[in-house]
C-alpha cells in the first residue's frame, strides 16, 4: 500500500440503509474522503466508484457481509468472534455476531452481489469480510456503558475526515469496514486472517477469502 491509495467499505442493509465509503491512505491515518447510503449493491458500488480520487488506485475493500459460507451452515470464524466479543463485555454477543443461517437477505444476497462487483471492477484489490460492531468491542471502544450503537468515528484512532456525529450508523459501519481492509493491507499487529481457521469453506466468489480481525 502506498500513500494516496484508496480503500472502500460497504455495509449492506436494504433500502436507503446500504452504507458505502471511500477512504484514502495517508500513511498512519485513514482519511474518510466520502461516504453515503444507497439502496442496493449496484447503487452502492456505483456511488463509491463515482467518488474515487483522480489517478488513485483501489487496493482493498471491506464488506460487512459473509463473503464465504460453511458447509454446515455455521462458520468457525463466527464462533471465534462471538466468543471474543462476549469476553469483551458485549451483553448481546449472539446478536452482534449472528449465525449465517439467521442473517437477513440484504446482508447475505446483496453482500455477495457487491463482492462480485468488486471482483469485476477492481480485480487486483484485496477483499476482506468485516464486522464493524464486533470490531468496536474487540478494539475496546465499545463497552457496556458505551455500546457500539453510540460510538462515533471520532473515537477511533487513525481515522480522519468525515467522522462526526452527522455520519449515519450505516455510513459509520461502511467506514469501519474500510478500516478493517486498511488494517489488512498494513498487516496491523494483533490482526490475523480468521479465514485460515475455517475447516470447509464454500467460496461463492470463486476465490480465496479473507476475514481480518484483531484476534490473537
Amino acid at each position: 500500500m502506498r500513500v494516496g491509495d484508496l480503500v472502500l467499505g460497504f455495509d449492506p442493509g436494504g433500502v436507503r440503509r446500504f452504507g458505502w465509503a471511500v477512504c484514502e491512505d495517508r500513511g498512519d491515518l485513514l482519511r474518510v474522503h466520502q461516504c453515503g447510503v444507497a439502496s442496493d449493491a449496484e447503487e452502492a458500488f456505483n456511488r463509491a466508484g463515482a467518488n474515487l480520487l483522480p489517478d488513485a488506485s483501489v487496493v482493498a475493500a471491506g464488506v460487512d457481509a459473509p463473503m464465504f459460507w460453511g458447509r454446515t451452515g455455521n462458520r468457525a470464524v463466527d464462533a471465534s468472534i462471538r466468543h471474543a466479543v462476549d469476553a469483551s463485555g458485549d451483553p448481546n454477543a449472539a446478536g452482534t455476531v449472528q449465525q449465517v443461517n439467521s442473517l437477513w437477505g440484504a446482508c447475505l444476497a446483496q453482500g455477495i452481489l457487491l463482492g462480485s462487483f468488486l471482483r469485476e471492477g477492481f480485480p487486483d484489490a484485496e477483499i476482506t469480510e468485516a464486522h464493524p460492531k464486533a470490531l468496536l468491542w474487540l478494539l475496546g471502544v465499545a463497552t457496556r456503558a458505551h455500546p457500539a450503537s453510540d460510538v462515533t468515528l471520532d473515537e477511533l484512532p487513525h481515522l480522519g475526515g468525515a467522522t462526526g456525529p452527522a455520519v449515519s450508523e450505516h455510513e459509520r459501519d461502511a467506514v469501519l469496514a474500510a478500516f478493517a481492509a486498511w488494517s489488512m493491507c498494513r498487516r496491523e499487529p494483533g490482526w490475523r486472517n480468521l479465514f485460515e481457521d475455517e475447516p470447509s469453506p464454500v467460496l461463492p466468489l470463486g476465490t480465496p477469502a479473507s476475514y481480518w480481525m484483531p484476534l490473537p
